[in-house]
Order: C-alpha cells, then sequence, then structure tokens
C-alpha cells in the first residue's frame, strides 16, 4: 500500500455511529481518506456528497478484500456486527454477519497487496456480558453472554486476538458503555437517557418558540436507582479516531467509560434549565433485568494509560449542557449530477469497483441517462397536496416503517433503530422467513431463474407453476387453479370476465376492496346484502331472480373484524336458488379450519364452493401471488380473458417455489402449527378481555382490540411503540367513523412469552392513554 496518510474501509457505516463516525474521520484526514460501505444507501446523504460510497456484504470474503485493496485501505472499521437489537430478531443474519464477517474483515487485513498487515477496529459492547452475568465486567472475568450480540462480541474479540498473535494484524477494540448521543434512542437499554434529553429539548425548544404547551410528565422505563455507566457520543468519536492513531497498545481489547448516573441524577440535572420538568417511572421488566445485570461503572485505567483516554464529559450535568444546546449543522448546498457525468464543479463519476466518488456538496446517482438535463416548469398539482395534507390533519395519513431484517416476530425498525415485536403482519403461521421456503427458492432461482419475462401464454409458464396450480386445486378439492400477481388481482380478473348485463351479483358489504373493485369493472346488477345476514342475503337472491347468472361473493373471513362468512347456509341458499358461490380466503388459507384448508373446511363445505381466491401472501410464505380456484369451464375462461392474467407478467419462478414448499410444510406440519397459533389467539383474548378491553368477537388470529375515538387509538398505538410492540391504529375511512381499533395478529411463530409480553404492553397502554 503505497500512502502515508490513513485511508479506511469502514462496514455498516450507515448506522448511527458509522455516520458520524465517517463524517469525523473524512473531515480529519480528507474527504478521500475514507471509503463508507455498506448493504444499502444511507439516509444522511451528507455520506454520498462527502466522499466514495461502495455497497458491501461483509460475508462475501472477495469483495471485502477487493475494496480494501481498492481503496488503499490502511484501516478497516468494522461496525457492520453491531447488531444488538438484529442479532436476537435474526441470529442466523448475526452470526453470519458478526463471525463469518469479522473473519472476512481479518483475512482482508493480514492478506493485503504490497504492504504490512492493515489495522483492524472494531467495536464491542459491555453489553456482551448479558443480563445473566451478573454485575461482572472485569477483563479477567467469566464471560457468559446470553444473548446473541454478546456471543458475536466475545467472538470478535477472541478472533482478533488470534489474528494479532498468529498473523501480526494490528486488532483494536473499545468496550464501550451506554453511548448517549443528540439523537433520540432506539430503545435500548441505556437510550431511555437519549428519550429524556430529547423530551427535554422539545419543552425548551417550545419555550423558545413561545408555544405554551401541558407539560406531559416524560417516562421512564428503568427505575429511578438505576446506577449505568455512559459516554457521550462526541467522546466516543474522537477518542475511538485517537485510538485507532495511535500505535499499536500493547492490549487488543480496552474498556472505556465517562461517567456514570441514575435516571433520577439525570432528571435533577435538567431541572437546572427546565424547573418544572417531570418524569414517571415505569420499568419495562425485560429492559430493567439487563440494566440490573450491568456494572455500575467500567474499569477504564488501562485505556488512560496505553493511549490516554481522557473524555471531555465526565458529569452529568456537562452531558446534559452538551446535549440540551447542541446546535444541528446546517447542509451544505447539493449539486446533482448523473454518475459518468463531470460536475462543473470538479472531477467526479464512478470507478469499475462500484464506489461512488464526488467532491463535498455533489451527490452522485445510478443513472442510465448520459446527463440529467434541467428541470421543466410543472404543472402545480394542488388539489393532491391539499388531499395530503388533510390527511396529515386527521390522522390517517400513512406513514410506512422500515423494517431492515426478514418478516418474523422480532423485526428490527430502521426509524427507531430498535427491536420490536411484531403483532400486524400476516404471517400467521411464521412461514416468511422458514428454512425450508428459503431452500426451495434458492434452488429454483438456480433452476429456472428470478424471473420469466415473459406473460404466461407467450413464454411464462413453467413446470413449477402448474406443479403449484395442481397442488393448490388438490388442496381445495377443485377441478384448476389460476395463479395470478396477488389475489387483488384474481378478484379484478374475475367478475368482468365471467358475468355480463345479463347476470347479477350479490355482495356482503363488508368485502375487501378487491372484491368491491372486481366488481365494479363488471357490467353485471349489483347487489350488497348486510353483512353475514343470510335474510337479506335471500332478499336480494328473489330480487334478482330474472338475472342469467346469480353470484354471491363473500370473504371467508373479514380482514377488519376476524369473523367469518356462514359459508354453510350460504351454499344452501345458492343451491336453493341456483347462484353461484365465490368465496375470497386471503386471511383463511392455511389459518383455519383443522388442516389449513380454510373456511371452507371449518363450514363443511370443501367440493361446494364454486370459486374461490386466496392469496400465497399472508400464511403460504409472506411472499406475493395469488390463485383462482374452481370450476374447470371457469378457471378456462380465465386462461383466455382474464386482463390481470394475461397482461401482467408470471409470478417469479422463486416465489412459486417457496409457496409449493408452504403447502409442503403446511400439510406436514401444520395441524400441531395452527393448534399453537389457536391457543396464541385465545390465550391473549382472555388476558385482554380479563384486563377490561372491549374486543371484536371470534376465534381467529385477527384480534381486533376497540378503542372507538381515532385519537385514542392512534395514542395506545404510540404507547404501544415504546413498549417494544408493533400494532397500527386504524380509523376512519379505514373502518366506520367510532369503531376505531388496533388490529392484532397473532402468529405460530409467537412464543407464548411474546403474547403474554404483548398483553402485559397492552394494559399498560391502556392505562396510560385512558383506554382502561
Amino acid at each position: 500500500m503505497a500512502t502515508s496518510t490513513p485511508k479506511f474501509l469502514v462496514t455498516g457505516s450507515t448506522g448511527q455511529l458509522g455516520v458520524q463516525l465517517v463524517s469525523l474521520l473524512r473531515s480529519t484526514f480528507g474527504a478521500a481518506s475514507t471509503l463508507a460501505t455498506d448493504v444499502r444507501l444511507p439516509t444522511d446523504q451528507n455520506m454520498l456528497n462527502e466522499g466514495p460510497y461502495a455497497f458491501l456484504d461483509v460475508t462475501n470474503g472477495d469483495a471485502v478484500r477487493r475494496l480494501a485493496d481498492q481503496h488503499e485501505a490502511t484501516h478497516i472499521v468494522h461496525l457492520a456486527s453491531l447488531l444488538s437489537a438484529v442479532g436476537e430478531a435474526n441470529p442466523e443474519l448475526a452470526l453470519r454477519i458478526g463471525n463469518e464477517g469479522t473473519k472476512n474483515v481479518l483475512e482482508a487485513a493480514r492478506d493485503c497487496e504490497g504492504g504490512s498487515p492493515r489495522t483492524v477496529y472494531a467495536p464491542s459492547s459491555i453489553a456482551v456480558f448479558g443480563p445473566s452475568a451478573g454485575k461482572v465486567a472485569g477483563d479477567k472475568s467469566h464471560l457468559m453472554p446470553s444473548t446473541v450480540y454478546g456471543i458475536t462480541k466475545v467472538h470478535l474479540e477472541l478472533l482478533g486476538a488470534y489474528y494479532r498473535k498468529k498473523y501480526g494484524v494490528d486488532f483494536r477494540s473499545l468496550r464501550y458503555p451506554g453511548v448517549v448521543s443528540a439523537t433520540p434512542g432506539g430503545g435500548g437499554t441505556t437510550d431511555w437517557s437519549m428519550d429524556m434529553l430529547m423530551y427535554a429539548r422539545q419543552m425548551l425548544s417550545d419555550k423558545a418558540a413561545g408555544k405554551t404547551t401541558t407539560a406531559i410528565p416524560f417516562e421512564c422505563f428503568l427505575k429511578k436507582d438505576t446506577f449505568l455507566p455512559y459516554v457521550s457520543m462526541d467522546d466516543t468519536l474522537n477518542e475511538t479516531v485517537k485510538f485507532m492513531s495511535a500505535s499499536q497498545p500493547p492490549q487488543c481489547t480496552y474498556s472505556v467509560t465517562g461517567l456514570s448516573f441514575t435516571p433520577e441524577q439525570l432528571h435533577e440535572s435538567i431541572r437546572r434549565h427546565i424547573p418544572e420538568f417531570e418524569v414517571t417511572y415505569n420499568p419495562c421488566a425485560v429492559r430493567q433485568k439487563i440494566a440490573d445485570s450491568w456494572p455500575d461503572s467500567c474499569e477504564d485505567s488501562a485505556a488512560r494509560r496505553d493511549w490516554s483516554w481522557n473524555p471531555a464529559v465526565s458529569t452529568a450535568d456537562a452531558l446534559v449542557d452538551q446535549i440540551l444546546f447542541h446546535e444541528e449543522e446546517e447542509d451544505e448546498e447539493e449539486v446533482v449530477v448523473a454518475v459518468g457525468q463531470r460536475s462543473a464543479v470538479g472531477g467526479g463519476g464512478i470507478r469499475s469497483s462500484g464506489m461512488r466518488h464526488g467532491p463535498s456538496g455533489v451527490r452522485l446517482f445510478s443513472s442510465s441517462a448520459a446527463a440529467m438535463p434541467a428541470a421543466a416548469e410543472k404543472t402545480p398539482l394542488k388539489h393532491l397536496t391539499d388531499a395530503i395534507e388533510e390527511s396529515k390533519g386527521n390522522g390517517t395519513f400513512k406513514r410506512e416503517r422500515t423494517i431492515t431484517t426478514p418478516q418474523s416476530p422480532h423485526v428490527h425498525v430502521a426509524e427507531s433503530n430498535s427491536e420490536v415485536l411484531n403483532f400486524c403482519a400476516n404471517n400467521y403461521l411464521g412461514l416468511a422467513n422458514h428454512p425450508a421456503l428459503k431452500e426451495a427458492a434458492i434452488a429454483a432461482i438456480a433452476s429456472h431463474g428470478v424471473g420469466m419475462a415473459s406473460v404466461r401464454f407467450i413464454c411464462g409458464t413453467t413446470d413449477l407453476h402448474r406443479k403449484l396450480e395442481h397442488k393448490i386445486s388438490d388442496f381445495h378439492h377443485a377441478d384448476d387453479t389460476i395463479l395470478y400477481p396477488s389475489c387483488f388481482d384474481a378478484n379484478a380478473g374475475l367478475f368482468e370476465t365471467i358475468l355480463g348485463p345479463e347476470d347479477a351479483v350479490i355482495s356482503d358489504a363488508l368485502n375487501h376492496a378487491s372484491i368491491i373493485d372486481g366488481i365494479r369493472l363488471c357490467k353485471a346488477k349489483r347487489f350488497r346484502y348486510a353483512h353475514a345476514d343470510l335474510a337479506d342475503l335471500e332478499e336480494k337472491l328473489v330480487e334478482a331472480r330474472d338475472a342469467r347468472v346469480r353470484m354471491i361473493a363473500t370473504d371467508g373471513v373479514f380482514s377488519m373484524d376476524g369473523d367469518h362468512a356462514p359459508l354453510k347456509e350460504i351454499v344452501r341458499l345458492a343451491k336453493k336458488h341456483d347462484a353461484l358461490v365465490m368465496v375470497d380466503e386471503c386471511h383463511a388459507t392455511g389459518v383455519i379450519g383443522k388442516t389449513g384448508r380454510g373456511t371452507l373446511e371449518l363450514e363443511g363445505v370443501l367440493g361446494e364452493v364454486d370459486i374461490v381466491t386466496s392469496t400465497l401472501g399472508k400464511a403460504m410464505g409472506g411472499a406475493s401471488g395469488g390463485f383462482t380456484t374452481g370450476r374447470q369451464e371457469i378457471i378456462d375462461v380465465l386462461r383466455q380473458k382474464s386482463r390481470p392474467y394475461l397482461f401482467s407478467n408470471s409470478v417469479p419462478p422463486p416465489l412459486v417455489a417457496a409457496a409449493t414448499a408452504a403447502f409442503d410444510v403446511l400439510e406436514k406440519e401444520g395441524e400441531p402449527m395452527l393448534a399453537h397459533l389457536q391457543n396464541n389467539a385465545q390465550t391473549f383474548r382472555k388476558l385482554l378481555t380479563e384486563a377490561g378491553f372491549t374486543l371484536k368477537p371470534g376465534n381467529h388470529p385477527i384480534v381486533p382490540v376497540m378503542l372507538f375515538d381515532a385519537p385514542v387509538a392512534a395514542k395506545f398505538s404510540e404507547e404501544l411503540s415504546k413498549r417494544g410492540i408493533y400494532a397500527v391504529a386504524f380509523s376512519y375511512p379505514v373502518v366506520p367513523k367510532g369503531q376505531a381499533r388496533i388490529r392484532t395478529q397473532m402468529s405460530a411463530a409467537h412464543t407464548l412469552e411474546d403474547v403474554q409480553y404483548a398483553a402485559n404492553a397492552f394494559i399498560e397502554a391502556g392505562k396510560v392513554s385512558g383506554a382502561i
């Protein structure tokens, strides 16, 4: 490596620590000194503006070595293994990144082009000691980590020490306590401190702006006398750069700390500036257990001796003053250019390595266009912007959260940087990340590729599609099946294909939007009967008696309420009046019935319903795809005339193979999975009913918790989020006015402990929000 100035390759750079460390390294050693990498684009555009960026999966050893060589890196800063919350939700991924990724980084450090081994820096944590290890944090303690995060940190320290001794790699690591910064916390054991400080900052900001707001006490999730060690983010960054830049220290790993305090002490320090600031203490059992296992302080004398560890913030008062009066830097003006073009303010472009290069203030975008022309004056669309603002004002604006892990009961949410228990997914059987489905999808990619680049009738039908269609037909006791990209497409392509002006369709009042939209596309006469009202249904059948074909359309399970259609009686009425029956089984397939065959099995009418539509995107793997199964002549006509089928690409082979595997899993393991799913739903219903909540009656894994008032539901959802529960509030127009609710959905992958934890969180949130 022919370089005298340090050059850094930073893995996992889009996290909170990575973003700030990359910025500090670039400002200290020059914009070109630091190559930021990760498996996703950063949300902070400054990272792209200020220097090179590359996509890098650290489990790919060749890619790590290649980028390190191309950048001529003297240091590799390995942040990709900072997966505390993610690790517990996805241990397989955490172990691969934490163990395999660390080995690849160390290999790239010892095997570099034309020079001595690179320096490797990787942060560790006192969290490695875990909640079962007791208050012991000395270097000689017997480490017994109780989390995947802890296991990977022990592995990191031991493997780094081995490479230092065996190959001469200059491996360095710091064990951080809780890091406190001027950003909201993600819900970790020490992140209450950032949340409290941010709450106080907002109060100061409101006072400065002359706003008069009712002071609501901050709610802390630890006991007021919980003594824990901390370090400020500024000290973490500055001292880490000093540690990386120093001569090789005697030890590989050092424990560091800046200060220690309790929530009560931080509260009193904040009151120096905001006398009216109040705190209530509502300890979270899980976080308190972890906190009780942590040491009160860390022994950092070795760090002070060997490389002059000297944090500037050593008291709670100093920390409070730094955070409360922290000022954000203004973003530099951006100049947008296309990749491959040179900016008027300096050189830029993209090299074959995939690294993005650009001078400060220039943002580079991947684009196939040769240049990006100046934007033309656009016609204002005020009615659209007004509609968006109205939805924000009335509480119906939908904000998407970004999940950074596979769909499972425990997921990591990027916006809060926290792990949450997911109680709002359609992952009823927990198959979305099932090994058998992933293996089937991977095998299909190898044998059939990622997609067919064609609709079915041209060159988009494979043996995999035929196999799945036959399996679904057998599963539903039907003649034949046709696959669609989604069940919405299946419903959109059904009614207009088989019904004309001389026909009639009779629809349940609470049917799903896809059924409603599908009916709107056809020219048949339309009738609507009151929800699950058999008398009203028969009246509509009689009223439509002159139609050539009468079709009854209903959901099997109604997604907002969790109740199911009285199919046995509906089929009886259909036979009496010579009508067809169509059932949408999206929330029933793989969910109810003894073997998961849905409402038809539950009601004893398998093989007696003319048309069934359903999805592969809920219980059956959670990916994508839908289908219509039923009578042969209906399926034959759909293949010839159904527009979503004729004009949409085939369902990709990997998803088809995964769905086939899902039906195999259901056949082999379904009964115990379904029994566990039902037990979870019954347990949750029982606990919440006993606590005083109003629930929609039923036995489905959809458990609607009725709150009636939209603002109460919104506040309730926020309170659940604070307690680590991901569950969404539904209010008008999704449900009728005065029927606001939290719709929860159980999964067979939820443990009984998950369900009990969620129930306790609901009870706590109910008391805080006034729901109970």
